[in-house]
């Protein structure tokens, strides 16, 4: 008797385990067919509707993904679908390619986006630019110093209440949208201060300064370093880097907090 009652119990966990596996499958399939269709339908009323669909996956990475590149569909129709489910997703990573998109050639689609940023915003309190790297170091590697930007972009995006500003702005349209969400605006220098390696590791420092957007005055500034061992120096490089940069990036939460309430 107990050993069937132990029995049931292990099937009916297992049919419980094999219910939620199920379903997840299932949803990443709708999710990857969705994808699809949304790239890749000649039908723009099937991409319209892919995009719209995509909205009720808010867990999913590759949604947000997709409905950026959306934004540059042909058809504005695609376009404005995309903006709208960016969104209702919230994602704040949304924000990039929807400041993008306030400058469609289409009235609809900047409206759609206009009412996308908006329903982000809520989240939102600071608005940060991340300027190009610098370095003292003479014939430093040139992908050292665009990973060190992609890195440092990465790590801002992924701060709380921080909306990343795109590389290429329009200063109107920014201006105009700093005013009416009212985040606090910052720009974020950086800077690869030392890199020195032997045989046994290799040493990186960066430097950041964080200044007001757009006046550009500085109020604050600080610097980190990492060490790595590698077998392979260039390998041994980019770690040390990697790791100074999530170090000085994890000063930054701190700082914007800091220098926005005045001190």
């Amino acid at each position: 008797m107990q050993r069937r009652a132990i029995s049931a119990r292990v099937l009916a966990r297992l049919a419980c385990f094999v219910t939620v596996v199920t379903l997840s499958v299932t949803v990443h399939a709708d999710v990857s067919y969705l994808i699809d269709a949304l790239q890749n339908a000649p039908s723009f009323r099937v991409r319209v509707q892919s995009a719209l669909s995509l909205a009720q996956y808010p867990d999913e990475p590759g949604a947000v993904t997709a409905l950026a590149g959306a934004l540059h569909d042909e058809h504005p129709a695609v376009r404005m679908a995309a903006a709208s489910s960016m969104g209702r997703l919230g994602h704040r990573d949304a924000l990039v390619p929807l400041f993008m998109s306030l400058n469609d050639s289409n009235e609809g689609v900047r409206r759609a986006a206009e009412v996308a940023v908006r329903q982000i915003k809520g989240i939102t309190h600071y608005y940060v630019a991340v300027g190009a790297p610098g370095t003292s170091i003479p014939n430093l590697n040139a992908n050292l110093v665009n990973y060190t930007r992609e890195e440092i972009e990465r790590g801002v995006a992924l701060i709380d209440g921080v909306a990343l500003a795109p590389r290429e702005r329009n200063a109107a349209v920014e201006r105009g949208l700093l005013q009416a969400q009212r985040w606090k605006a910052f720009h974020l220098d950086s800077s690869i201060v030392e890199l020195a390696s032997n045989e046994q590791s290799t040493k990186v420092a960066v430097s950041m300064v964080l200044s007001t957007y757009p006046d550009h005055v500085m109020r604050a500034m600080w610097k980190t370093s990492a060490q790595a061992t590698a077998f392979s120096s260039a390998r041994a490089q980019t770690v040390a880097l990697q790791a100074a940069i999530e170090r000085a990036v994890d000063k930054l939460t701190g700082t914007l907090a800091r220098v926005a309430s005045g001190g």
